[in-house]
């Protein structure tokens, strides 16, 4: 499934700095809006693992919010996730969930192991437990441009 988001003229203009929709955009235009097909919300498989997607992009974020995102890639063991939401002020942050009590000493021993061999590459990174969660600690000098650090990081945590 998708659906747009609608952009008038004046938001076009915002947000790209051109002074008017281009050509190429002419038929993508209903009462002179944008209809930008940026919304999706798919459920496929994929080598035998089903995965959900939903992408959506706002024009605006809510008052007093900026970009936030949840991926969360679930496994036979656990659910590892990666949130940017008001609650983490909008910094990416990491947790491995157990999906059973039982899983939890396996699900943390592969984890310290894992952190173990990243760190020679990402020093610093370590592990905090809560009560259901296991949580990635990674430190302030790994974050410069934390969007890449953390995508990169949530793909080597799923290999």
């Amino acid at each position: 499934r998708r659906w747009p988001t609608i952009l008038t003229a004046e938001q076009f203009t915002r947000v790209t700095g051109e002074p008017a929709f281009p050509p190429y955009l002419h038929g993508s235009l209903i009462d002179g809006k944008l209809h930008y097909y940026t919304n999706n919300s798919l459920l496929y498989t994929a080598r035998g693992i089903h995965i959900a997607l939903d992408v959506m992009w706002e024009y605006v974020s809510p008052i007093g919010d900026r970009d936030s995102m949840l991926a969360v890639y679930r496994g036979g063991r656990s659910e590892v996730a990666v949130r940017a939401g008001k609650v983490q002020r909008y910094i990416p942050e990491v947790d491995v969930t157990p999906l059973r009590p039982q899983d939890r000493p396996a699900v943390k021993a592969a984890l310290e192991r894992r952190l173990a061999a990243l760190r020679p590459r990402w020093p610093g990174l370590s592990l905090r437990e809560t009560a259901n969660r296991l949580e990635i600690v990674i430190p302030a000098s790994l974050r410069p441009n934390y969007i890449d650090h953390f995508l990169l990081l949530a793909e080597q945590l799923a290999a």
